[in-house]
């Protein structure tokens, strides 16, 4: 260094960074079950980069996922029992979000019905009977997703599309665990 060179001074405090001129955020879900979303933020000087920074981010999130579920180690296999928990936790957790309490309902009740064995498969490949709860003599048919009973046949008659008895849950259960 020169003599009359004076030396370089060394910034004390945060250093100032300007805030960036665009921004973009975007909620992501990821996962069938995933009823929460992950926020992603891209920021930049202009719209171009903070788009290529929201996707750059949106991916590093969708590959850190990705690295869940990369190939594990063997795990013990689950009981029937855990199998049917953690299913049940997936729609719960689902119904819940949709502020569908009657369905949460169904589903403890549909649960019920699987664990005291009161599903079986008929002679017909697609139809199951299932034990109805009230009255241990009388059976019900669940064919995909319509079933004879009368809370079944009450929405039916309503349009009420998409509503499942617990008939029709516990054979969904059933499949799930036969998977």
């Amino acid at each position: 260094m020169a003599q009359n060179e004076t030396p370089p001074t060394i910034p004390r405090g945060p250093a100032f960074t300007p805030e960036a001129l665009c921004s973009m955020s975007g909620n992501i879900k990821v996962g069938a079950c995933d009823v929460r979303s992950n926020l992603v933020t891209g920021r930049g000087a202009t719209p171009e980069e903070a788009a290529s920074n929201f996707f750059a981010s949106r991916q590093l999130l969708l590959d850190g996922y990705a690295a869940l579920d990369r190939p594990q180690p063997p795990a013990i296999p689950l009981t029937r029992e855990a199998r049917l928990a953690q299913i049940l936790t997936c729609g719960l957790a689902k119904a819940v979000a949709n502020g569908d309490y009657s369905l949460v309902e169904r589903l403890a009740k549909a649960v019920a019905l699987v664990l005291s064995d009161a599903v079986t498969p008929t002679e017909i490949a697609p139809v199951f009977a299932v034990r109805s709860q009230k009255n241990e003599y009388e059976w019900y048919e669940v064919s995909g997703k319509v079933c004879t009973c009368p809370d079944s046949t009450k929405h039916v008659k309503a349009g009420d599309i998409g509503y499942y008895c617990k008939h029709v849950l516990a054979v969904i259960f059933t499949a799930k665990l036969a998977e």
